[in-house]
């Protein structure tokens, strides 16, 4: 029974760094000066920092890396066997995940969406109540069913308005998280 290589994707500047054979012996911090040194700074570090150490971890989970000892805060890690028998996806800088940072006036402006979103739910709940209650006293007084019609009509018309107006709040958040 032969074994199936493992194929785990990785960054592939990170996949370079490691993958060098002049690194045995490592830390964390050694691979974010190395990964920093290769990409320009993009106003991204914090989460390029983040990025690589997850990803070593992640590895380290794997058995493709392991922990070989602890100075104080610092662990240290080496590559095993299984590292050169693992296939590597390279995964390219504008595919990876790392988020930039929130300005601000964006998270302002997510504030603000989210409490406006938070309102329409509110008022939408009111409008669907009073639309389920206006159809049940149509249904209990159906002599009075031209009298409550109209008002009954109105109240699905708002909570559908303030449906659409909820889609289209969670859309821009959506596509903030998107474009971060």
């Amino acid at each position: 029974m032969t074994m199936k290589k493992a194929a785990i994707e990785l960054n592939k500047t990170l996949l370079e760094i490691l993958s060098s054979d002049s690194l045995t012996t490592f830390t964390v911090l050694d691979v974010q000066k190395a990964y920093m040194e290769r990409v320009p700074n993009d106003g991204s570090m914090e989460g390029i920092k983040k990025m690589i150490y997850r990803q070593i971890y992640r590895l380290a989970k794997f058995g493709v890396l392991q922990r070989d000892s602890k100075q104080g805060r610092v662990v240290y890690f080496s590559k095993t066997d299984l590292f050169n028998k693992t296939k590597f996806i390279p995964k390219f800088v504008g595919s990876q995940a790392v988020t930039m940072p929130v300005s601000k006036s964006d998270q302002d402006f997510v504030k603000a969406l989210n409490d406006k979103k938070a309102q329409y739910q509110v008022e939408m709940l009111t409008a669907l109540g009073e639309a389920e209650e206006l159809k049940a006293l149509m249904e209990e007084f159906p002599f009075n069913q031209k009298r409550l019609a109209p008002i009954y009509i109105s109240a699905r018309e708002k909570s559908s308005i303030l449906i659409g107006r909820i889609n289209a709040i969670d859309l821009s958040l959506t596509q903030m998280a998107v474009q971060a």
